[in-house]
Formats: structure tokens, sequence, C-alpha cells
């Protein structure tokens, strides 16, 4: 059996969201074994990464090809939980 393809002004783009889940609480006065390994270094360009795929990593030319940029709503809420993170209770993100 094959899969039928039809595209055009009929079709829908199928959407998905992948997620991902970062401690907020990094170092020495963290409570989780694995949080306690990360570097303040390691976190802080975790953040960076992270706030770049959220910022210029969604202009058109850095998606991979038929990917979507996140709805602005969405974007703007995930970088505020960027705000959240910490090392030994210091902000990482200025």
């Amino acid at each position: 059996m094959h899969a039928v393809q039809r595209g055009g002004v009929a079709s829908y783009p199928i959407v998905g969201v992948t997620w991902i889940l970062v401690y907020t609480q990094w170092g020495t006065a963290a409570t989780t074994p694995a949080a306690d390994a990360a570097s303040k270094g390691q976190v802080q360009g975790l953040v960076a990464f992270l706030e770049w795929a959220l910022s210029d990593g969604q202009a058109s030319y850095n998606l991979y090809q038929g990917y979507a940029p996140l709805p602005a709503a969405l974007r703007t809420a995930a970088l505020a939980e960027l705000d959240k993170i910490q090392y030994n209770g210091v902000d990482v993100r200025p």
C-alpha cells in the first residue's frame, strides 16, 4: 500500500512543537546531581543557545526546509522562562 500525498489549497500542514525541559536551578544550590554537575559556563552556553534558537534562529534561512517558525506568543513565553534559570541562586540570563 502506498501513501497518497496531496498538496495545494485543500491541504493543511501537520504541526507539532518539540518541548525542551531545562532545570531552573543549577550549581551547588541545585537539588539534583545532574544540575550540580554543570559549570556556570555550560549553563550560560545552554541559555545563550536557547535564546538564539527562540530569536535569530527562527529566521527562515536558519530553519530546516519545510519547518515553520514558532508563533510569536510562544517564543515570548519561552524567552520569559529562560529568565527563571539560575546558577547558585544568581540569574544566568542578564
